[in-house]
């Protein structure tokens, strides 16, 4: 975009496109993990979120998000993305263990 500046009499380009860097997965879900590590909850939450979008294939996203959630006492949520974790997963016990304990009646 270019616009005129009648003060000094001169062309001003703008750059408008914003160039965002691509990080890897790892590198999101630490940035998303230190987010959740120092109390910034929800957006730690959001960055899941986007990371989820962006790598469809790393489920482990989900279980990650739903510790979040947990965190943020949003329970139903947190037993939605618990349960979109694949039995091949590593962290499948947990987030099964997790749902168990949201499910639990409270005493």
């Amino acid at each position: 975009m270019i616009r005129w500046n009648w003060i000094t009499r001169k062309k001003i380009v703008f750059d408008l496109v914003e160039k965002k860097a691509s990080y890897s997965y790892k590198e999101l879900t630490q940035i998303a993990g230190f987010d959740a590590e120092t109390g910034r909850y929800f957006k730690a939450s959001r960055m899941y979120g986007d990371v989820s979008r962006q790598y469809p294939d790393n489920t482990d996203v989900y279980y990650l998000w739903g510790k979040v959630l947990l965190l943020q006492r949003n329970f139903d949520k947190a037993k939605e993305k618990f349960a979109l974790v694949p039995e091949s997963s590593a962290n499948y016990k947990d987030s099964q263990d997790r749902i168990a304990q949201i499910d639990a009646p409270c005493r």
